[in-house]
């Protein structure tokens, strides 16, 4: 707001500006953190919903059809109906989670998208044209369209940096727990093809 150039020609280089006595809090990192975080969060605790309810109903399904093929002569409706509801309570579980998820992460992605092009407006529109000397258009206009564009796009899909391994673990141990030992070719191969 000093109307001091730009130091550097960096993109973030209109923010770079000195000020006086700013507070080490006050960063743009915990700015938008503090701005997200009350949908972010959220949307992390839905995800791990739909981690669990992915996971555990295969395993309902398979108790299902063992009970089924244990007694393929007798009503086994008592023994399996509890299975059947909780397979379709981990399915609307996964629908309603994956849903809320998706939108959280959506809502954080746009809350933190117009922020960031409000500040980057109110600070190009508050620079001196000395303090405009240094910076481009294609500057500017990189900022708006791609970094923005892709800080959105982190918030849509960040959640799936925690839970797909998560995910890959549970499913392990739910594998090795249901086959055996002889499943560790089949995990070595899910996690050697994890980094592809």
């Amino acid at each position: 707001t000093t109307g001091e150039p730009p130091k550097g020609n960096g993109v973030f280089s209109i923010f770079s500006c000195k000020r006086k006595k700013e507070n080490k809090s006050n960063t743009l990192t915990s700015t938008l953190w503090t701005i997200a975080s009350p949908t972010f969060v959220p949307a992390g605790f839905w995800q791990l919903v739909t981690v669990i309810a992915q996971v555990t109903t295969p395993l309902f399904v398979w108790r299902l059809l063992r009970i089924l093929e244990e007694n393929p002569a007798k009503a086994v409706f008592v023994d399996a109906i509890p299975y059947v509801f909780l397979i379709f309570i981990m399915d609307v579980l996964n629908a309603y989670g994956t849903h809320r998820q998706k939108y959280l992460a959506l809502r954080s992605g746009v809350t933190l998208r117009v922020s960031l092009l409000s500040a980057i407006y109110e600070r190009v529109l508050q620079l001196t044209p000395e303090g405009r000397a240094g910076l481009t258009t294609g500057s500017i206009a990189n900022l708006f369209a791609i970094d923005v564009q892709k800080l959105f796009e982190v918030t849509a899909e960040g959640h799936l940096l925690w839970s797909a391994p998560l995910s890959m673990i549970l499913v392990a141990i739910a594998l090795v727990c249901v086959v055996g030992p002889s499943m560790a070719v089949g995990i070595a191969s899910l996690i050697l093809f994890a980094p592809v």
